[in-house]
């Protein structure tokens, strides 16, 4: 069984990497419990769960401070850099919902493709500039499900 897959069962990877971060970068326990909503003893207790089923010692803890070891060194850069790649995914899926954007392939005539309808088409785009337009104005018959056309 892969690491993935041990600590899946129990935790979830999000939740443990931002602790992790969040006790590093606050400097206690409390505070980073606090941020995420979470009493300090789950915070601690979600800790020792991550250092056991990684099978390595991420902090070096005294009564009042923690020193973070090599591994944590690096579980906490690797983390970071994690979180924010699925913070910018999460900004992309959310922005995909909002925003018009994509592929249209049309055909159309010539004269009346280039005429009426090019006009309109530019507009559009100047509003939605991420949907992307693959035209074919010619007077050729196209056959809309072998062209992959949308609209004709």
């Amino acid at each position: 069984m892969s690491h993935w897959e041990i600590m899946n069962t129990k935790l979830d990877q999000i939740h443990l990497m931002r602790l992790f971060v969040a006790i590093v970068q606050s400097g206690t326990f409390a505070a980073a419990a606090a941020k995420l909503s979470i009493t300090a003893t789950k915070a601690s207790k979600d800790i020792q769960f991550l250092e056991t089923k990684l099978n390595t010692k991420l902090l070096n803890r005294s009564t009042r401070s923690f020193h973070l070891t090599d591994a944590g060194e690096l579980f906490y850069q690797e983390a970071v850099q994690i979180l924010q790649r699925y913070e910018h995914m999460l900004d992309g899926l959310a922005s995909m919902k909002t925003r018009l954007g994509g592929e249209l392939r049309l055909t159309a005539p010539a004269l009346w493709g280039k005429q009426v309808l090019l006009p309109i088409l530019l507009a559009f785009k100047r509003e939605f500039p991420d949907v992307h337009f693959v035209c074919d104005f010619s007077n050729r018959v196209q056959n809309l499900m072998q062209d992959n056309f949308h609209i004709a």
